[in-house]
Protein backbone atom coordinates (compact mmCIF):
# COMPACT_ATOMS: atom_id res chain seq x y z
CA UNK A 1 0.00 0.00 0.00
CA UNK A 2 1.64 3.58 -1.22
CA UNK A 3 -0.14 6.73 -0.35
CA UNK A 4 0.56 9.07 -2.59
CA UNK A 5 -0.36 12.90 -3.17
CA UNK A 6 -1.82 14.36 -5.95
CA UNK A 7 -0.67 17.00 -8.41
CA UNK A 8 -4.25 18.71 -8.05
CA UNK A 9 -3.34 19.65 -4.34
CA UNK A 10 -0.42 22.19 -5.97
CA UNK A 11 -2.77 25.01 -8.07
CA UNK A 12 0.04 25.52 -10.71
CA UNK A 13 0.74 23.86 -13.82
CA UNK A 14 1.54 20.14 -14.39
CA UNK A 15 5.42 20.50 -14.86
CA UNK A 16 5.38 22.70 -12.00
CA UNK A 17 3.42 21.09 -9.63
CA UNK A 18 5.40 17.87 -10.16
CA UNK A 19 8.78 19.78 -9.18
CA UNK A 20 6.98 21.71 -6.27
CA UNK A 21 5.91 18.22 -4.73
CA UNK A 22 9.25 16.89 -4.99
CA UNK A 23 11.25 19.88 -3.31
CA UNK A 24 8.03 18.69 -0.80
CA UNK A 25 10.14 15.66 -0.45
CA UNK A 26 7.66 13.75 -2.26
CA UNK A 27 9.40 10.31 -4.70
CA UNK A 28 5.75 9.12 -5.89
CA UNK A 29 3.01 11.29 -7.20
CA UNK A 30 -0.20 11.00 -8.74
CA UNK A 31 -0.34 12.79 -12.24
CA UNK A 32 -4.01 14.49 -12.64
CA UNK A 33 -6.08 16.15 -15.61
CA UNK A 34 -7.19 18.89 -12.47
CA UNK A 35 -4.15 20.71 -13.35
CA UNK A 36 -4.75 20.96 -16.77
CA UNK A 37 -8.53 21.83 -16.69
CA UNK A 38 -8.01 24.54 -13.93
CA UNK A 39 -6.03 26.55 -16.50
CA UNK A 40 -7.98 25.99 -18.98
CA UNK A 41 -6.02 24.57 -21.32
CA UNK A 42 -7.79 23.28 -24.75
CA UNK A 43 -8.26 19.59 -25.80
CA UNK A 44 -5.99 19.16 -28.20
CA UNK A 45 -3.07 20.61 -26.25
CA UNK A 46 -4.01 18.40 -22.64
CA UNK A 47 -1.69 15.25 -24.00
CA UNK A 48 1.32 17.71 -24.43
CA UNK A 49 1.45 18.85 -20.90
CA UNK A 50 0.73 15.66 -19.74
CA UNK A 51 4.30 14.47 -21.56
CA UNK A 52 5.55 18.03 -19.98
CA UNK A 53 4.65 16.39 -16.82
CA UNK A 54 5.83 12.53 -17.12
CA UNK A 55 9.31 14.67 -18.50
CA UNK A 56 9.78 16.41 -15.67
CA UNK A 57 9.06 13.41 -13.42
CA UNK A 58 11.38 11.36 -14.96
CA UNK A 59 14.08 14.28 -14.71
CA UNK A 60 13.56 14.50 -10.91
CA UNK A 61 13.12 10.98 -10.46
CA UNK A 62 9.91 11.11 -9.22
CA UNK A 63 7.43 8.14 -9.88
CA UNK A 64 4.53 8.90 -11.62
CA UNK A 65 2.50 5.88 -10.44
CA UNK A 66 -1.27 6.35 -11.14
CA UNK A 67 -2.09 9.17 -13.90
CA UNK A 68 -6.52 10.67 -14.20
CA UNK A 69 -6.98 10.84 -17.38
CA UNK A 70 -9.21 13.54 -18.84
CA UNK A 71 -12.91 12.90 -17.70
CA UNK A 72 -15.51 11.89 -20.36
CA UNK A 73 -16.59 14.84 -22.14
CA UNK A 74 -12.73 14.70 -23.68
CA UNK A 75 -13.11 11.41 -24.99
CA UNK A 76 -16.67 12.19 -25.95
CA UNK A 77 -15.66 14.38 -28.67
CA UNK A 78 -14.01 11.26 -30.52
CA UNK A 79 -16.73 9.04 -29.66
CA UNK A 80 -18.68 11.19 -31.86
CA UNK A 81 -16.75 9.68 -34.96
CA UNK A 82 -16.83 6.21 -33.48
CA UNK A 83 -16.03 4.19 -30.65
CA UNK A 84 -12.80 2.85 -32.37
CA UNK A 85 -11.67 6.55 -32.48
CA UNK A 86 -12.28 7.17 -28.64
CA UNK A 87 -10.43 4.15 -27.63
CA UNK A 88 -7.28 4.76 -30.47
CA UNK A 89 -7.06 8.53 -28.50
CA UNK A 90 -7.34 6.66 -25.16
CA UNK A 91 -4.46 3.90 -25.96
CA UNK A 92 -1.82 7.38 -26.94
CA UNK A 93 -2.27 8.46 -23.37
CA UNK A 94 -1.68 4.59 -22.38
CA UNK A 95 1.54 4.13 -24.41
CA UNK A 96 2.53 7.46 -23.20
CA UNK A 97 1.74 6.72 -19.28
CA UNK A 98 3.37 3.40 -19.24
CA UNK A 99 6.69 4.43 -21.17
CA UNK A 100 7.60 6.97 -17.93
CA UNK A 101 5.95 4.37 -15.34
CA UNK A 102 2.67 4.75 -15.01
CA UNK A 103 1.35 1.57 -13.11
CA UNK A 104 -2.15 2.75 -13.10
CA UNK A 105 -4.61 5.04 -15.38
CA UNK A 106 -7.83 6.23 -13.96
CA UNK A 107 -10.84 7.01 -16.33
CA UNK A 108 -14.66 8.43 -15.77
CA UNK A 109 -16.88 6.51 -18.04
CA UNK A 110 -19.49 7.94 -20.04
CA UNK A 111 -22.20 8.54 -17.93
CA UNK A 112 -25.78 7.94 -19.32
CA UNK A 113 -27.19 11.86 -19.55
CA UNK A 114 -23.78 11.84 -22.19
CA UNK A 115 -24.77 8.85 -24.41
CA UNK A 116 -27.89 7.60 -23.11
CA UNK A 117 -29.55 5.24 -21.33
CA UNK A 118 -30.13 2.66 -23.70
CA UNK A 119 -26.85 2.08 -24.50
CA UNK A 120 -24.57 3.04 -22.03
CA UNK A 121 -23.73 0.05 -20.08
CA UNK A 122 -23.37 -1.64 -23.72
CA UNK A 123 -20.66 1.16 -24.86
CA UNK A 124 -18.84 1.01 -21.66
CA UNK A 125 -17.99 -2.55 -21.82
CA UNK A 126 -17.00 -2.19 -25.44
CA UNK A 127 -14.80 0.99 -24.47
CA UNK A 128 -12.89 -0.46 -21.69
CA UNK A 129 -12.70 -4.18 -23.05
CA UNK A 130 -11.12 -2.73 -26.26
CA UNK A 131 -8.79 -0.51 -24.19
CA UNK A 132 -7.58 -3.48 -21.38
CA UNK A 133 -7.63 -5.87 -24.17
CA UNK A 134 -4.63 -3.11 -25.92
CA UNK A 135 -3.38 -3.00 -22.64
CA UNK A 136 -3.23 -6.57 -21.80
CA UNK A 137 -1.83 -7.41 -25.32
CA UNK A 138 0.85 -4.66 -25.03
CA UNK A 139 1.63 -5.33 -21.35
CA UNK A 140 0.74 -1.84 -20.22
CA UNK A 141 -0.79 0.22 -17.85
CA UNK A 142 -3.77 -1.07 -15.34
CA UNK A 143 -7.12 0.80 -16.55
CA UNK A 144 -8.61 1.58 -13.91
CA UNK A 145 -12.92 2.84 -13.80
CA UNK A 146 -13.93 5.40 -11.30
CA UNK A 147 -17.15 5.95 -9.69
CA UNK A 148 -18.60 9.14 -10.60
CA UNK A 149 -19.90 12.03 -8.29
CA UNK A 150 -23.38 12.30 -9.39
CA UNK A 151 -23.88 11.08 -13.27
CA UNK A 152 -25.83 7.76 -13.44
CA UNK A 153 -25.06 4.95 -13.46
CA UNK A 154 -21.61 5.23 -12.83
CA UNK A 155 -22.11 7.10 -9.39
CA UNK A 156 -23.00 3.28 -8.08
CA UNK A 157 -19.99 1.67 -7.11
CA UNK A 158 -21.73 -1.59 -7.63
CA UNK A 159 -22.67 -0.54 -11.45
CA UNK A 160 -18.85 -0.44 -12.24
CA UNK A 161 -17.57 -3.32 -10.31
CA UNK A 162 -20.04 -4.83 -12.47
CA UNK A 163 -18.96 -3.58 -15.48
CA UNK A 164 -15.61 -4.36 -14.61
CA UNK A 165 -16.40 -8.02 -13.58
CA UNK A 166 -18.45 -8.09 -16.95
CA UNK A 167 -15.47 -7.15 -19.39
CA UNK A 168 -13.08 -9.60 -17.12
CA UNK A 169 -9.80 -8.76 -18.10
CA UNK A 170 -6.43 -8.60 -15.84
CA UNK A 171 -5.77 -5.01 -16.54
CA UNK A 172 -9.03 -3.52 -15.72
CA UNK A 173 -9.98 -2.64 -12.51
CA UNK A 174 -11.82 -0.24 -10.17
CA UNK A 175 -10.85 3.12 -7.76
CA UNK A 176 -12.97 3.42 -5.49
CA UNK A 177 -13.59 7.83 -4.65
CA UNK A 178 -14.30 8.15 -1.42
CA UNK A 179 -15.79 11.46 -1.24
CA UNK A 180 -17.96 10.99 -4.48
CA UNK A 181 -19.60 7.96 -2.40
CA UNK A 182 -20.31 10.06 0.18
CA UNK A 183 -22.22 12.17 -2.20
CA UNK A 184 -24.19 9.37 -3.03
CA UNK A 185 -25.02 8.95 0.84
CA UNK A 186 -22.40 5.38 1.14
CA UNK A 187 -21.59 4.35 4.83
CA UNK A 188 -18.82 2.17 5.15
CA UNK A 189 -21.06 -0.83 5.55
CA UNK A 190 -22.42 -0.28 2.05
CA UNK A 191 -19.12 0.76 0.19
CA UNK A 192 -17.88 -3.00 1.89
CA UNK A 193 -20.63 -4.85 0.72
CA UNK A 194 -20.55 -3.71 -2.94
CA UNK A 195 -17.02 -4.61 -3.21
CA UNK A 196 -17.43 -7.50 -1.96
CA UNK A 197 -15.04 -9.97 -3.85
CA UNK A 198 -13.32 -6.76 -5.32
CA UNK A 199 -9.87 -5.38 -5.18
CA UNK A 200 -9.68 -1.97 -6.30
CA UNK A 201 -6.59 -0.90 -7.27
CA UNK A 202 -6.64 2.70 -5.90
CA UNK A 203 -8.85 4.66 -3.72
CA UNK A 204 -9.20 8.03 -4.33
CA UNK A 205 -9.22 9.93 -0.82
CA UNK A 206 -10.60 13.45 0.18
CA UNK A 207 -13.93 14.41 2.53
CA UNK A 208 -16.60 16.64 1.91
CA UNK A 209 -20.37 17.49 3.54
CA UNK A 210 -21.98 14.86 1.59
CA UNK A 211 -23.62 17.80 -1.08
CA UNK A 212 -20.68 19.43 -2.14
CA UNK A 213 -17.48 17.67 -3.84
CA UNK A 214 -15.30 19.90 -1.92
CA UNK A 215 -12.41 18.02 -1.52
CA UNK A 216 -11.43 18.39 1.70
CA UNK A 217 -8.80 17.01 4.25
CA UNK A 218 -9.79 13.93 5.17
CA UNK A 219 -11.14 14.59 8.83
CA UNK A 220 -12.76 17.78 7.92
CA UNK A 221 -16.55 16.35 6.68
CA UNK A 222 -18.49 13.70 7.69
CA UNK A 223 -16.95 10.69 6.14
CA UNK A 224 -16.71 8.52 8.89
CA UNK A 225 -12.96 7.43 8.68
CA UNK A 226 -13.01 4.94 10.81
CA UNK A 227 -15.06 2.86 9.01
CA UNK A 228 -13.35 3.63 5.65
CA UNK A 229 -10.12 2.11 7.30
CA UNK A 230 -11.37 -0.73 8.89
CA UNK A 231 -12.82 -2.43 5.66
CA UNK A 232 -10.24 -4.54 3.96
CA UNK A 233 -11.07 -4.35 0.23
CA UNK A 234 -10.43 -0.67 1.01
CA UNK A 235 -7.10 -0.84 2.77
CA UNK A 236 -5.34 -3.24 0.97
CA UNK A 237 -5.55 -1.43 -2.34
CA UNK A 238 -2.16 -1.02 -3.93
CA UNK A 239 -2.49 3.27 -4.21
CA UNK A 240 -4.59 5.66 -1.67
CA UNK A 241 -4.54 9.47 -3.53
CA UNK A 242 -4.74 11.85 -1.49
CA UNK A 243 -7.15 14.30 -3.82
CA UNK A 244 -7.45 17.49 -1.66
CA UNK A 245 -7.55 20.95 -3.11
CA UNK A 246 -6.10 24.15 -2.24
CA UNK A 247 -6.29 27.87 -3.53
CA UNK A 248 -3.45 28.99 -1.82
CA UNK A 249 0.37 29.40 -2.51
CA UNK A 250 1.58 26.32 -4.67
CA UNK A 251 4.31 25.94 -1.93
CA UNK A 252 1.91 26.38 0.83
CA UNK A 253 -0.39 23.99 -0.59
CA UNK A 254 2.67 21.14 -0.78
CA UNK A 255 2.60 21.89 3.24
CA UNK A 256 -1.20 20.61 2.71
CA UNK A 257 -0.10 17.61 0.40
CA UNK A 258 2.50 16.35 2.81
CA UNK A 259 -0.73 16.91 5.71
CA UNK A 260 -2.99 15.03 3.88
CA UNK A 261 -0.57 11.88 3.54
CA UNK A 262 0.22 12.04 6.76
CA UNK A 263 -2.83 11.77 8.25
CA UNK A 264 -3.69 8.86 5.23
CA UNK A 265 -1.36 6.98 6.28
CA UNK A 266 -1.71 7.41 10.30
CA UNK A 267 -5.77 6.55 9.67
CA UNK A 268 -4.48 3.51 8.15
CA UNK A 269 -1.55 2.35 10.64
CA UNK A 270 -4.34 2.87 13.54
CA UNK A 271 -7.27 0.70 12.22
CA UNK A 272 -5.04 -2.32 10.55
CA UNK A 273 -3.49 -3.11 14.22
Amino acid sequence: MLVLASTRTIPAMLPESIRILYEAGFDSVDVSYNNIERFDIDYPSAYSYFRAALQEASRLGVKPLTLHAPWEEYYLIMLGKNIEYAVEEARILLDMAYSYGVDVVVFHPFSAQRVGESRVVWLNKKFFALLADYSEHEGLSIVAIENAERRKPWNSIAAITSLARSVGSQRLSVCIDVGHANINGYTPQRIGEELEGVEPICIHIHDNDGREDKHELPGTGTIDWEGIASLESIVTARYHVAEVDCNGSPRLCAVKARIATTVISQLYLKYQA
